[in-house]
């Protein structure tokens, strides 16, 4: 009697796969599983069986191995000159087992179309040798379909405003990239292709993917990037992105130009033009994609026979309501209102007639883009030498400052060494360059030096800190005062004087924080009876005599 076993079987290198085998013993599962080089085999579960059947998993009947027909008493030899070379022959006579070998491409592809399959519709995915059989080959009827290209038929689907495409029969392959290309899909269910271009460039694409190829040298320069429209544009043939556009009218720009604005935030293409955007969403501001070329731009004559054909539309309805108006026989509402209209109506049957005089520079070539690219790639070059230029700039006057820094600090150092009993200021860390040179803490100098190197420093950024060079604000300098006072008791003050603010030298700085702490409160109000003098004040007084 059959029973129910599991298999897990190692199909290929690093892909193993699990069956329920049904066969009477297991010694024949074995033997069927024995093409690979892995197997592991035990009886199956009730609950195994049910949920294979519930989720579709393969089940392998296996028949029992046949019996060894009985042999004859005797069996003559061979004769060599009778042995048969027909491979069909040699093959009935002593069939091979098979081998497992690794997975070819088809295999491969066909695994990858069950997994897919099966994980769409939520299943258990187990794969077996007769599952890829199978899909091999409904592969390869597949593979039989018919391959016309034409005829086709395009309908416009007035609901969706698209366009549908159906042929006889299944696309070539470059006529299906051609339609991949301009955005088209595939309707499994109408059996159509869908898409929203114009009718005109599907055939087109249809027609050039068709005809056989020529070589490069034959190939007209062609470009499906972007085209320009009165109402917008279109980028690889996909949706119109809807845009208004304005006439020499952008304060920035000195002559002709045309300033294009994006509608309903739609994206204006960043590879082509100088897109601006000035959205905010901390603020919660949300502003559209616009961009302003000149004539120096490759696409400006596209762009501005778009924009004055714009124009011209609008300008024949709004002429024909100017001269309804003024052909009324209504009385005019205020003195010149009606000389007014007719100004008006002159001006924009001179645009509408200017427009006409235009000729059509129909649309962009690839040539025009790869002037674009040019251009492009000159303007990252030129951004790219300033900015070297400007860190090179940088970098010498950091050195700079760091060596004038340098030599003032020993100067100083030299001409104001630290005197017995005298207190002395450490450099605990600064952000100027002239400390650069010193470690933390290691920087001890007198009273005197280190008022006027803080002087010195401080009053050269202060001078430089709100020009254009870009150099301004002030370095941070923390530093601390150590010694003894005249009554014995050790002094440890710690401050931050902020080079570049203006203070002057040290002394200064420590007199005017006292200043504030007099005639402020803690949390900074300003107080109403303050005090004569304080600590702070009295300390700035007893450093000034090491300063002399």
């Amino acid at each position: 009697m059959k029973q129910y076993y599991k298999v897990t079987f190692e199909y290929s290198e690093g892909i193993y796969c699990t069956n329920l085998a049904h066969a009477e013993t297991a010694e024949d599962v074995e033997r069927e599983y024995s093409r690979y080089n892995w197997s592991s085999i035990k009886p199956a579960q009730p609950w195994d069986v049910d949920e294979a059947r519930a989720k579709g998993m393969p089940i392998i009947e296996v028949e029992p191995a046949p019996q060894p027909e009985e042999a004859p008493e005797t069996v003559p030899a061979a004769d060599p000159e009778t042995v048969t070379t027909d491979p069909a022959e040699a093959a009935q006579a002593a069939p091979a087992a098979p081998q497992a070998d690794a997975l070819t491409a088809t295999e491969r592809e066909a695994i990858e179309r069950i997994n897919a399959r099966q994980n769409a519709a939520n299943l258990f995915t187990n794969i077996g040798p007769a599952d890829i059989a199978r899909e091999i080959e409904t592969m390869n009827e597949e593979q039989k379909e018919e391959v016309t290209p034409a005829p086709y038929t395009i309908t416009h689907n007035n609901a969706y405003n698209s366009i549908e495409i159906s042929f006889s029969g299944k696309p070539a392959e470059p006529i299906r990239e051609a339609l991949k290309a301009l955005k088209f899909r595939w309707h499994r269910q109408r059996r159509i292709w869908y898409g929203y271009t114009d009718e005109q460039t599907a055939r087109a694409a249809i027609e050039a993917a068709d005809t056989p190829a020529t070589t490069d040298a034959a190939k007209p320069a062609k470009q499906d990037h972007i085209r320009i429209y009165y109402n917008g544009l279109k980028i690889y043939g996909g949706k119109l992105i809807r845009c208004f556009y304005s006439l020499d009218n952008d304060c920035t720009v000195r002559g002709e130009c045309v300033s294009i604005s994006a509608r309903d935030y739609d994206d204006l293409p960043r590879d082509l033009l100088p897109v601006t955007n000035d959205t905010d969403t901390y603020t919660d501001y949300f502003d559209s994609d616009r961009a302003t070329i000149t004539p120096a731009h490759p696409l400006y004559r596209y762009f501005r026979y778009a924009a004055m054909k714009s124009e011209a539309r609008d300008n024949v309805r709004y002429c024909e309501r100017l001269r309804q108006q003024l052909n009324s026989g209504r009385r005019e509402p205020w003195p010149g209102h009606f000389d007014t209209l007719r100004r008006d109506l002159e001006t924009r049957e001179a645009q509408i007639a200017a427009f006409g005089a235009m000729t059509d520079p129909g649309q962009p070539t690839a040539a025009d883009l790869e002037a674009i690219d040019k251009r492009r790639q000159e303007a990252e070059n030129a951004r790219r030498e300033a900015e070297h230029a400007a860190e090179l700039a940088e970098r010498e006057r950091v050195l700079r400052e760091r060596n004038e820094g340098r030599r003032l600090i020993e100067a100083a150092a030299a001409a104001h060494p630290i005197e017995a009993d005298a207190p002395a200021v450490v450099i605990r860390w600064s952000e100027h360059p002239a400390f650069s040179a010193y470690d933390d803490d290691a920087l001890k100098l007198s009273i005197a030096a280190a008022d006027k190197i803080f002087q010195a420093l401080d009053l050269k950024q202060h001078n430089t800190r709100d020009t254009d060079t870009g150099h301004g604000w002030y370095y941070k300098t923390k530093f601390r005062i150590i010694g003894t006072d005249p009554d014995g008791e050790e002094i440890d003050y710690e401050g931050r004087f902020d080079i570049g603010d203006g203070e002057g030298g040290l002394i200064n700085h420590i007199r005017n924080w006292g200043e504030w702490c007099r005639t402020h409160d803690a949390i900074n109000r300003e107080l109403d009876h303050p005090a004569d003098t304080n600590d702070i004040l009295q300390f700035a007084d007893y450093l000034e005599q090491f300063t002399a």
